[in-house]
């Protein structure tokens, strides 16, 4: 994890990237809240390991001794996080978009005024 931010800080800095994004970056967010509820999850299981005095040996033994709505939440976590991928990942595309239709107004507009001044000047 700490690796992982530090490379973020990086890339943060490099005066590249602001201007072009890795293909990757919308990942990470949706990485982070995996890992943030993976990270409460196991908190919660070591609560009710220690609260409840109960040795569970497996992932899958725990897995199956929690309550539903435990169970719940977590898929809640992974699809929240696959969310949040998704929608990074289209306002990325999206700014992709609009850059290219701004690049392209521009080159239009500016063909539009020098076409202008061509038959102007005839």
């Amino acid at each position: 994890m700490l690796l992982l931010g530090i490379g973020i800080l990086v890339l943060a800095l490099n005066s590249r990237w602001s201007r072009k994004r890795p293909r990757w970056f919308p990942l990470l967010p949706g990485l982070g809240i995996f890992l943030f509820n993976l990270f409460l999850w196991q908190a919660t299981i070591t609560w009710e390991q220690v609260n409840l005095l109960m040795p569970v040996q497996s992932f899958a033994t725990c897995y199956s001794l929690l309550s539903p709505i435990r169970k719940v939440e977590s898929v809640n976590g992974i699809f929240f996080a696959l969310c949040t991928t998704l929608a990074v990942q289209l306002a990325e595309t999206a700014h992709r978009y609009a850059t290219k239709l701004k690049q392209s107004n521009h080159q239009l507009q500016h063909q539009i005024g020098r076409s202008s001044v061509e038959t102007s000047s005839r």
